[in-house]
């Protein structure tokens, strides 16, 4: 391996480690906030999900004859 293929490999992979690194940082520190967060978009989407009508008759259509 020559010096420039490691060299390439390490400008990904250092700053990806480094992002990593921060992520788990922030989120060690502020997990309430950040759970809590998720929690209140998941509560809110499942809101929004029962109220979509579940009943089959408001999606479908009768039979009519040929000269309606």
């Amino acid at each position: 391996m020559t010096m420039a293929n490691l060299d390439s490999i390490l400008n990904v992979i250092i700053p990806a480690g480094i992002f990593i690194a921060i992520i788990i940082f922030i989120y060690s520190k502020a997990q309430k906030p950040i759970d809590n967060f998720f929690r209140k978009i998941r509560n809110w989407l499942s809101e929004k999900q029962s109220e979509v009508s579940t009943n089959i008759e408001d999606y479908t259509l009768g039979y009519r004859r040929s000269d309606y």
